[in-house]
This record gives C-alpha cells, sequence and structure tokens, in this order.
C-alpha cells in the first residue's frame, strides 16, 4: 500500500537519492554525477564547493599496486582503466541498493502511518492521530531501525568494494612486476594473504590454505577466476578478486625460491618451487 502524500514520497524519495549520491561522490568521486546532482548536495551542505574528496576506490587501488610494485607502477593506460572498472562497479551497486533502501524506508513508513489514515479501523485507532508525540515516536523507532540495517549494509558493500579495489591493484603490480623477466599469468605463483580463525568461511579456509590450516595454499595466477559476483556458492572458486563479501584475504606472489615454513614464507633455494611441493605438478604445467 503506498504512501497516500504524492509530496510526502517525493520528500522521502529525494531524501534517499541526496544520501546515495553522497555515498557516491565520497567513494567514486565527483565525476559520477551530474551537476543539478552536485548542487543539491552542496545546497543541503552534504558537501563543500570546490574542493572533490579523496576517491576511495582509487585510493583502494592505487596503495596497494604502489607496495607491490618492484620499480615503477604499471602505465598510467592500465591503472586507470583498472579503476574505471572498479568505479562502474562501485557505482552500479550503489544505485541499486538505493533503489532497495528508498523502498524499504516507504514501506516503513507507510506500516507506521497507514493504520492512522483510516477512521473506519475504529476510534481508538483513529484516536492515535490526534496524539502527535505517540505517531513520532513510532515512525522514529521504524525509520531508526531501516537506517541501522542499511548502515550495515552499506558499510559491506563499501569495504567489498575497497577490497577488490586492493586485490586488482596487487594483480596488475605483480603482472607488471614479471614483464621484464617475460612470466606470464601462467608462470607467476600467487596466494592469499589473511587469517584462518573463527570468523573464516569454509570457502577461503579450503581455497587459501593447506590441509594444516596454517600454511597458504598457492595457485598459478592464471589458474584464479575473476570473481564470484553473481554465481551460487557450489560454483565459487578461487579467485582474483573477494572470495565473498567482507572476505579478508589479499592477494600476494610467492617469488621464485621461496615456501612456507610452518605458515611463514621463507626462502628455501634457487631451486624449491612450492607450487610443486604443494600439488605435486611441475612449475608451469597448470
Amino acid at each position: 500500500m503506498p504512501v497516500r502524500s504524492p509530496k510526502a514520497r517525493a520528500r522521502i524519495e529525494r531524501a534517499t537519492q541526496r544520501f546515495i549520491n553522497f555515498l557516491r561522490y565520497k567513494s567514486v568521486g565527483p565525476h559520477a554525477l551530474s551537476k543539478p546532482e552536485l548542487k543539491e548536495l552542496v545546497r543541503h551542505g552534504l558537501i563543500r564547493p570546490g574542493r572533490p574528496p579523496r576517491n576511495a576506490v582509487q585510493r583502494a587501488y592505487t596503495l596497494t599496486h604502489s607496495k607491490v610494485v618492484d620499480k615503477e607502477m604499471a602505465p598510467q593506460a592500465t591503472r586507470d582503466s583498472a579503476v574505471g572498472f572498479l568505479e562502474r562497479m562501485f557505482d552500479r551497486y550503489a544505485k541499486k541498493t538505493g533503489e532497495a533502501m528508498s523502498t524499504d524506508i516507504l514501506s516503513s513508513i507507510e506500516a507506521e502511518l497507514m493504520p492512522f489514515m483510516d477512521r473506519s479501523e475504529g476510534k481508538q485507532v483513529y484516536g492515535l492521530l490526534k496524539d502527535p508525540k505517540r505517531l513520532q515516536e513510532n515512525l522514529r523507532s521504524s525509520l531508526a531501525g531501516q537506517v541501522d540495517n542499511w548502515s550495515k549494509r552499506w558499510k559491506l558493500i563499501v569495504n567489498t568494494e575497497l577490497h577488490r579495489a586492493s586485490n586488482l591493484g596487487a594483480a596488475d603490480a605483480i603482472i607488471h612486476n614479471n614483464k621484464p623477466d617475460g612470466r606470464g599469468p601462467d608462470d607467476i605463483t600467487v596466494f592469499k594473504l589473511g587469517p584462518n580463525d573463527g570468523a573464516t568461511c569454509k570457502h577461503c579456509a579450503a581455497f587459501w590454505f593447506m590441509p594444516d590450516g596454517v600454511t597458504p595454499k598457492v595457485y598459478k595466477l592464471g589458474q584464479l577466476g575473476a570473481t564470484n559476483i553473481g554465481k551460487k556458492q557450489y560454483l565459487w572458486q578461487p579467485t582474483v578478486d573477494s572470495t565473498h563479501p567482507n572476505c579478508r584475504h589479499l592477494l600476494a606472489e610467492l617469488r621464485p625460491g621461496y615456501g612456507f615454513i610452518k605458515g611463514r614464507i621463507e626462502y628455501l633455494g634457487r631451486d624449491h618451487d612450492e607450487y610443486t611441493r604443494q600439488h605435486g605438478v611441475k612449475s608451469g604445467a597448470v
């Protein structure tokens, strides 16, 4: 049952859209918004004119990339392309989530308001309409629950997108590092840094750790899938991207000659091949 006042619905939808646009502005940048959208954020005091934010997605990618590269960063075109892809992904999620958020808030308001809008439901119910304080408390309580719920969901989305940016930044840097030696994705050994504790899901425990639960499991970069987004859990696989929303594992390279001793990286000799050690297959035979 829709909110009966078109003006009330429009105000709610505009307020929700401003919130979504503010998050898009902070995470992707001002270029994600139209001029009217930017002006509205300024008018409501959400942003200051002429002071663009630091792009969170770009910062996550660049920070990880710069830490992983050996000497100089990958070509600007490569980095720009990756950041552009990440920004489009985040912007798409933001818009879809905004639509769902608006629907939830409107439904919450309707659940509180509708009983008071029809006198035929009885004098006792209609009488509550005469108590603005009671009505306001009910509505505030309902909206507080929605806001808290959506705040948690937004944190999950933002954390996941920034983690994706970090993994893609690491992957691009790793590939760039190995180009001078003529090593491609099928030659590069990788693993993921991160914990294996009580909060680690069964998928990450299986994908990123050996059966001892301590030693990171290695792969050739070319073996990893791109993403698990949109797949059923039983189809999930080890990926360059986050394994799942809110994942805590970050892609890293294991250089030739290095391996693991009780979960710690150690140099084990020029001829050591950790991939062969773990998989029983010669390096390169992917």
